[in-house]
């Protein structure tokens, strides 16, 4: 199952993606024209991880429609990356669910689980990620300004 998601400062979960497979080019522009829907006046900002669909000049040119300027994580910062405190809430919620499910051939059960799992992450939780990877981040750029 592949798995798309954005979360806004506040820590709240703006969009999610989740299908069978690899997730395209196409359905990541999919994805941004949803994200679009809740972004506010003024610069934003999507912080991405290096997925090659990440990289396409259709996905740069979607986000520049948008207004969004993507900015790519370097290779290995996960810690960079507040959306990895919603995965590793995520999958933990989700491990401990799946084994309370009866039938784990059922698709569709295990796709609205990851769902739940992700939807249920707290919003203090992810601000507390996102304040913590904003720190990292003007750490780093101070100390690459000497």
């Amino acid at each position: 199952m592949a798995v798309v998601a954005a979360i806004n400062l506040d820590g709240i979960v703006v969009g999610l993606t989740l299908k069978l497979g690899s997730i395209t080019s196409t359905e990541f522009m999919e994805h941004l024209d949803r994200l679009a829907i809740h972004m506010q006046p003024g610069p934003a900002y999507l912080f991405l991880d290096n997925l090659p669909v990440h990289h396409t000049k259709a996905v740069g040119r979607k986000a520049m429609e948008h207004g969004i300027q993507l900015v790519f994580n370097a290779t290995y910062s996960c810690e960079y990356n507040a959306i990895e405190g919603l995965w590793a809430h995520a999958k933990h919620s989700f491990a401990k669910n799946l084994l309370l499910m009866d039938d784990l051939g059922n698709t569709r059960k295990i796709q609205s689980l990851i769902e739940q799992s992700i939807m249920e992450v707290p919003a203090r939780y992810l601000r507390g990620r996102i304040s913590r990877s904003l720190r990292f981040m003007r750490t780093y750029l101070k100390s690459n300004d000497n």
